[in-house]
């Protein structure tokens, strides 16, 4: 089966698709809902849009809980959520998702694993550059789970 892109989201689609866990239909989803990631001027804004964090509500300093469970992209926390479960392909995001679950319990731990990738998407999108684990865990997180992995 062959997918045709946007010449415009070539470049952005290849970038996606060197995530694991990440294919032609959740690379294109991605592309297509996210259009211009210029658009975003934080990470935060991004994830938001995503829906992959809660909107909280508060005035003059008070918090009044949460509220927008509907404001955002239902696609891309579709998209988001289906990474963040083929992406436990690779032995050692497997291990720090298990880690975040142990640590966070399995819906906070899957909440934070979600919200990580999805801030990797937005600078891979904004620098243009392929999925890189050192960027993604550090440099001294990433050595450490290759030890524990193997």
């Amino acid at each position: 089966m062959k997918f045709t892109l946007d010449s415009q989201f070539k470049e952005d689609f290849e970038i996606v698709k060197s995530m694991k866990g990440i294919g032609d239909i959740l690379g294109m989803t991605l592309v297509y809902e996210t259009h211009d990631i210029q658009r975003f001027k934080t990470p935060g804004d991004y994830a938001s849009y995503c829906r992959v964090v809660k909107c909280k509500k508060e005035s003059a300093g008070k918090s009044y809980g949460y509220s927008g469970t509907k404001m955002g992209n239902p696609n891309l926390k579709w998209a988001f959520g289906e990474i963040a479960m083929l992406a436990k392909s690779d032995p050692v995001m497997k291990f720090f998702a298990d880690e975040l679950d142990q640590r966070h319990g399995k819906r906070k731990g899957r909440s934070i694993f979600i919200h990580k990738i999805c801030r990797a998407i937005y600078f891979m999108l904004l620098r243009k550059k392929p999925f890189d684990p050192i960027d993604f865990f550090g440099r001294e997180k990433y050595e450490r789970l290759t030890k524990k992995v193997h």
